[in-house]
């Protein structure tokens, strides 16, 4: 889903569904939110009614949803009130700013997805953990 809007200094996201506001984000403090030009940055955002990651296209003036969560939020060590196994792990969300690549735990599975929004499983969470931070080396090769 994109949406256009022309930058005005002051509006950084729009809501597709027309709200005054709504909950928006930087990801976690330990990765880098922007791509490495600094003409892209990514966020999460409940604009659609859930957490999702969100590309903003700062040159174009336009958005990309990038996940399609629609559990809420993943119980985890830094979000305890989440629901446990369903959801976006808030915390998890790191970026690879090199390579625009979007590492993030939804339900059970640990995911990528990259500027264009193609979704990949990489692995599962094993039953019974509860999982919060993801890092990504700087060669993109480890997580």
């Amino acid at each position: 889903m994109n949406s256009s809007k022309p930058l005005n200094g002051r509006t950084l996201v729009s809501d597709v569904q027309g709200r005054d506001s709504f909950n928006t984000q930087l990801l976690y403090f330990t990765c880098s939110s922007l791509s490495q030009d600094d003409e892209r940055i990514y966020l999460i955002s409940d604009r659609d009614g859930h957490p999702n990651v969100w590309m903003r296209d700062m040159f174009h003036g336009t958005d990309r949803q990038l996940t399609y969560n629609k559990k809420g939020i993943l119980k985890s060590y830094v979000y305890f009130d989440g629901t446990e196994n369903e959801g976006l792990g808030k915390a998890s969300v790191c970026l690879d700013y090199i390579r625009e690549r979007v590492y993030y735990i939804q339900d059970d599975c640990i995911c990528r997805t990259d500027r264009e929004g193609h979704v990949s499983v990489l692995n599962h969470v094993p039953a019974g953990r509860m999982t919060a931070f993801t890092h990504v080396s700087l060669d993109g090769t480890k997580l």
